[in-house]
């Protein structure tokens, strides 16, 4: 075969190529490509919620700069006060940075998690609960600031 036949042979392969390729861009375009369609995300209506939220959902806030603060309860006793932290911990611009879930249990306990860390905390009291939220929330809420100055 001569040199000149080899190189048009080759030129036209690669066009061939270039070609369906190109073809096949514009056809998983239109046919969605077949990749699962991602469910559409919900933003939460409140930041206190009963129960405890989807792993899917816990993790796109947190990767976000949330931090979600489990509280597993077997009585009411701290309820009120576990109710009011997304405020009480909102950033000094009033911006929610903290989740509350509720999740009834056998026992009284908390799981505070951020993109950073994760706590537990097993003696339960108002003093302990602020004092983890305040190591572990992403900004330093005026509560925090507070709560150092009359230590």
């Amino acid at each position: 075969m001569k040199q000149s036949t080899k190189k048009k042979l080759f030129a036209v392969f690669i066009i061939f190529i270039f070609g369906m390729s190109s073809l096949a861009f514009v056809a998983t375009i239109f046919t969605g490509g077949g990749l699962p369609q991602q469910q559409e995300f919900k933003p939460l209506e409140s930041f206190v919620v009963e129960g405890p939220l989807d792993a899917r959902t816990e993790n796109r806030y947190v990767q976000s700069g949330f931090t979600s603060l489990r509280f597993y309860y077997d009585n009411d006793a701290f309820l009120g006060f576990v109710e009011q932290l997304p405020a009480m911990t909102a950033t000094n611009t009033g911006q929610q940075q903290l989740i509350v879930q509720k999740i009834l249990a056998n026992e009284t306990y908390i799981e505070i998690i951020t993109v950073n860390a994760a706590e537990d905390v097993r003696n339960v009291t108002q003093e302990n609960i602020l004092a983890a939220l305040c190591r572990l929330l992403t900004v330093t809420p005026l509560e925090c600031v507070a709560l150092n100055l009359t230590r």
